[in-house]
C-alpha cells in the first residue's frame, strides 16, 4: 500500500469530535453490537466533529496536492525538485479540484458482530486522527530532500504503511466494520 493510499484509506474511514478529545455521551462500556443504529450514528458523528476540528479541507487539500506534485518538473536535485513540487502543489491548489471531507458512516448496520466498546473505538479513532494530523501537517514538498524524508520516516515509523495506531488493534479484531476492514482486519477497496 502506496503512502497515499494508507492516508486517504485512513482518512476517508474515519470521516465516519471536540478539541478535547472524542466524546459521543455514549456509555463507555456498552459494546457497539449492542448500539442502536442512532446510537452508532452518533458515535460516527462525535468522530468526524474530531476530525473536522483537527484537520481541516485547506489542509487535507494542501496534502493531497503535495502528493500529487511529486515527480513534477524536470530537475534532477533536490532542491530543484522540491521547487518544482511546490510550484505545482500551489497550481493543484488554485484548481481546487482535490477530494472533499468525506464520510463513510451512512451504512453504521455493519457492527452487528462489534465487541469493541464505545470506550475503545473513540480512543482508536482519537488516536487515528491525531495520528493523521500529524502526517498531513509534517507531510510536505520538503520531504523529497532525503534528510527529511529519514526524519519522518523515523518519527511515523510503519504508520504509512499500517495508518491505525496500536489502540485500534483491539477495534480491528474485535469490531473490523467500524474501520471500514472487513473480516480479514484489511481496508475495503475505496
Amino acid at each position: 500500500m502506496t503512502l497515499r493510499q494508507a492516508s486517504c484509506a485512513l482518512f476517508v474511514l474515519l470521516a465516519c469530535g471536540s478539541k478535547d478529545g472524542i466524546d459521543s455521551g455514549l456509555p463507555a462500556g456498552k459494546t457497539g453490537d449492542e448500539l442502536m443504529p442512532a446510537e452508532q450514528q452518533t458515535l460516527c458523528d462525535a468522530a468526524g466533529e474530531y476530525l473536522d476540528a483537527h484537520i481541516s479541507p485547506a489542509e487535507w487539500t494542501g496534502y493531497l496536492c503535495t502528493l500529487e506534485s511529486f515527480g513534477e518538473g524536470e530537475a534532477t536535485d533536490t532542491a530543484g525538485l522540491i521547487a518544482a513540487c511546490k510550484e505545482a502543489r500551489q497550481a493543484c491548489i488554485a484548481a481546487g479540484e482535490q477530494e472533499e471531507l468525506g464520510t463513510v458512516c451512512n451504512d453504521v448496520d455493519d457492527w452487528m458482530m462489534c465487541d469493541a466498546t464505545v470506550g475503545e473505538i473513540e480512543t482508536c479513532l482519537e488516536d487515528a486522527i491525531d495520528l493523521l494530523d500529524g502526517i498531513v501537517r509534517d507531510f510536505t514538498c520538503d520531504v523529497l530532500d532525503p534528510a527529511k524524508a529519514m526524519a519522518l520516516q523515523e518519527k511515523y515509523g510503519d504508520s504509512f504503511e499500517d495508518p491505525f495506531p496500536p489502540s485500534c488493534d483491539v477495534v480491528k479484531a474485535k469490531c473490523p466494520a467500524v474501520l471500514g476492514q472487513g473480516d480479514s482486519g484489511e481496508p475495503e477497496p475505496i
